[in-house]
């Protein structure tokens, strides 16, 4: 029921998904975006929403997806701002991220994905899921602290800032 009301997809879709197949019977019922989230909000007051783009998706924009969420009007709750995915020799920056409504609707960039993020680049997809059902922020500065502190020791390591890719330089 929720693949049914979320994608729009029919229950009789092809039995096999197969990436970007030309296959898939759906229709579009008008329910926009605005539309969506305040019907899950007032059914789920507690309920929290993710919603995720690759910045390289040339089927979805994330400057649409990004632009649609602001026109829902919601109070700003963080600035838009980077997010980091740590690594063993160097932080990535994963996208970036703004939150909404108090912290209940987020927005999260995934820096050189496509349109199936979690098959692009698995390692930020699933670093950003994890904190999401943790019920952490996307970013904060801590997640960027304790990424730092985890590949920086404290023997003088430089931190040089290219292109949104740290890297940590003796």
């Amino acid at each position: 029921a929720t693949r049914h009301a979320t994608r729009h997809v029919s229950p009789h879709a092809a039995s096999v998904w197969r990436p970007c197949a030309d296959n898939l019977a759906w229709t579009h019922d008008g329910i926009g975006l605005s539309t969506l989230y305040s019907k899950l909000v007032a059914a789920q007051p507690s309920l929290r929403v993710q919603v995720y783009s690759g910045d390289v998706d040339s089927c979805v924009p994330f400057t649409t997806t990004h632009k649609g969420i602001n026109e829902l009007g919601l109070p700003h709750h963080s600035p838009y701002q980077p997010w980091f995915a740590s690594g063993e020799e160097n932080i990535n920056v994963g996208g970036y991220t703004q939150s909404y409504d108090g912290g209940r609707l987020t927005f999260v960039t995934v820096r050189g994905a496509g349109h199936m993020v979690p098959t692009d680049r698995p390692r930020q997809a699933a670093a950003f899921f994890e904190r999401f059902l943790a019920g952490e922020p996307v970013a904060t500065s801590s997640t960027a602290r304790r990424a730092l502190a985890a590949a920086a020791p404290s023997s003088g390591v430089r931190v040089d800032v290219t292109h949104g890719l740290v890297k940590l330089r003796p």
